[in-house]
């Protein structure tokens, strides 16, 4: 999925990005604290609402583009409750206190396929049943044909904030601890793409099925840091495996080869900026984006 253009509001906080047009690929650029977190977040909140999340005071518009070259157009607004709304661990209460949608809109490729308001919602300008207030129309009809490449396209939407890495524990992830057992299950890479795994446990999967992809993951990481001359994910070997636990003796690590370096580097000993470019790459690579 591309997006193409984008604005979004939340009146509960007086917050307003005003239309901003992208690219297949669109670089961020500003000093610290004017808002360029903020923008990443609310294009995350499209596939919140698509999920069904309601969100108080929020208004949004935004274009984009399937897979399957569909153009959609979708708008909306949830009414604003104010800043003091309180959700409550009573369901009953946390369902009166989430804000209703006023409008919702979509568009398919310039023609209106959903038109919404307080008391209808109409589908190829016939009458739906009564569906909750509360909810998107594409997570309430995913499910219809026209719909669901929208829906799916939104759903891919994520949210990546490895600045913290270098104090993550980088040496374990506990998601790959069963990862061969279901190697037979992700053995397309279609299957890898439109998984919710870890992005660190889709590469490994890529690593292992489809080599032409981890090749070119690989060949993107050298061009940027040329002291590197491969890159596999792979159990550790023996002088590195010291007193490790009989559990962790096939768990596979990322690991990089440096140029003129006889052994391999692990992932636990990987700077915090070589190993978010990897994350980072394969992600773009997961959401399909041409690089």
């Amino acid at each position: 999925m591309v997006i193409s253009r984008f604005n979004f509001e939340e009146k509960s906080l007086n917050w307003k990005l005003q239309e901003i047009h992208l690219n297949k690929l669109t670089l961020l650029v500003g000093a610290s604290g004017v808002g360029k977190t903020q923008m990443l977040k609310s294009i995350y909140n499209l596939k919140n609402i698509a999920e069904g999340e309601s969100l108080n005071g929020v208004v949004w518009n935004v274009e984009f583009q399937t897979l399957d070259e569909s153009k959609y157009i979708w708008e909306g607004e949830f009414e604003n409750k104010g800043t003091s709304v309180i959700i409550n661990d009573n369901d009953e209460d946390d369902k009166k206190n989430k804000s209703k949608i006023i409008f919702e809109r979509l568009y398919l490729n310039g023609n209106l396929i959903i038109d919404r308001n307080k008391e209808t919602i109409l589908f190829n300008k016939i009458p739906t049943i009564k569906l909750s207030q509360q909810e998107s129309v594409l997570s309430l009809l995913k499910e219809e044909d026209i719909v669901k490449p929208a829906f799916e396209g939104i759903k891919k939407i994520h949210f990546s904030d490895q600045s913290n890495s270098a104090s993550l524990n980088r040496g374990f992830n506990f998601s790959f601890l069963n990862a061969n057992k279901y190697l037979k299950k992700y053995d397309k890479l279609e299957k890898i793409q439109e998984s919710d795994l870890d992005i660190e446990l889709k590469l490994y999967f890529v690593y292992k099925l489809s080599g032409n992809i981890f090749s070119l993951i690989k060949e993107r990481f050298i061009d940027i840091f040329p002291q590197v001359s491969d890159i596999k994910i792979a159990p550790l070997e023996n002088f590195e495996r010291g007193d490790l636990p009989d559990i962790l003796r096939d768990y596979p690590y990322i690991q990089i080869k440096e140029k003129d370096v006889e052994h391999w580097i692990s992932q636990n000993r990987m700077s915090s900026g070589m190993y978010r470019t990897l994350i980072q790459l394969s992600e773009l690579c997961e959401s399909r984006v041409e690089y």
